[in-house]
């Protein structure tokens, strides 16, 4: 069976190669989670040898936590783009707050001539980014990080840089200052729920609830707005937001069929498999099997029977999946 864009095995994988991290975020555990639990991740070899494993995607992202963190990052990088030599784009995202560090270590990835993109998660304007993100100055430290990488990206052709803004129930509403205080237009994401084993940690209530949706709504319509509506660049971004505006006025209703385990894998700083961030239905480790058995595992079956009936975690529309769901579901999509 051919699943995406014509290819047997997943073209976009979701490797998260740490879950330290220096921010404190209202919205995500993760940072508690590295604190709560006295584990080892993957060392540089081990990476390595997953990523010699996998087939070869179209891109593949390092996340985290906060990625930068890792001494190793350079190497990991350069290991991708040995195992790959057709990757389409290498993807990081980083919280800003390193910033000599993050300018330094792209600017030396940048020697390799491959596309890399990186991205900065700033989620509100000034102290409001501040207090979401737990970390007093960080907004300064991150818009900082921004405008460096900024700069990178005019003088080289294979990088480009932007923000990351996740919507939650602390800045609904928000966006729109964000945009107009900054001339930054960002791409997005809403917060949700994770599945125990991401997100345990959290305790406060970070989910858009229903009195905010025309908050939100009201954003994504003034974040259309932005979008020149000629610019075949922003055609995936425009859809996203309408479904995403879609997923909001009916949230207990998948809007597009999930392309996880399809066209994606996620993969945990441990060598675990997943069919994506928010479920936590293991696959099997990576360290110990190759990939040939797991992707056509009883497992990653049953998973995709599950996603295949909207049964798998909940239903949503996760940014970390929204570009290949929705290459995927063309059909749909136009409808």
């Amino acid at each position: 069976m051919m699943w995406g864009l014509g290819y047997s095995y997943p073209y976009y994988v979701n490797f998260n190669i740490t879950n330290q991290c220096n921010s404190k975020c209202l919205s995500c555990g993760i940072w508690k989670f590295h604190l709560q639990h006295d584990r080892e991740e993957l060392s540089y070899v081990q990476v390595q040898n997953i990523l010699m494993k996998l087939p070869e995607p179209l891109w593949l992202t390092l996340g985290g936590g906060e990625v930068y963190l890792r001494e190793d990052l350079i190497e990991i990088a350069e290991s991708a783009w040995n195992c790959y030599p057709h990757l389409y784009g290498l993807g990081i995202s980083t919280n800003g707050l390193l910033t000599d560090r993050i300018v330094n270590v792209t600017k030396d990835m940048l020697k390799r001539k491959r596309n890399l993109r990186v991205s900065v998660s700033i989620d509100g304007y000034d102290k409001l980014n501040d207090e979401i993100r737990g970390v007093s100055g960080s907004y300064t430290k991150s818009l900082n990080a921004y405008y460096q990488l900024k700069q990178l990206e005019k003088d080289h052709k294979y990088f480009s840089t932007g923000v990351n803004y996740t919507i939650s129930s602390f800045n609904a509403g928000k966006l729109q200052s964000f945009i107009e205080e900054t001339g930054i237009v960002p791409d997005i994401s809403l917060t949700h729920k994770g599945d125990p084993a991401f997100n345990n940690s959290v305790e406060v209530d970070y989910l858009v609830d229903n009195s905010q949706n025309e908050l939100v709504l009201d954003d994504l319509n003034y974040l259309l707005s932005q979008y020149e509506i000629t610019d075949p660049r922003t055609v995936i971004k425009r859809i996203f937001i309408k479904k995403m505006k879609q997923h909001l006025k009916n949230p207990s209703k998948m809007v597009l069929p999930c392309s996880a385990l399809c066209a994606s894998i996620f993969i945990d700083p441990f060598g675990i498999a997943f069919p994506c961030t928010i479920w936590s239905q293991p696959l099997g480790s990576l360290l110990d099997y190759n990939f040939e058995e797991l992707w056509k595992s009883d497992q990653a079956k049953y998973a995709r029977e599950l996603i295949k009936k909207e049964k798998c975690s909940l239903p949503c529309f996760s940014g970390c999946e929204s570009t290949h769901t929705i290459l995927q579901a063309m059909p749909w999509v136009l409808r």
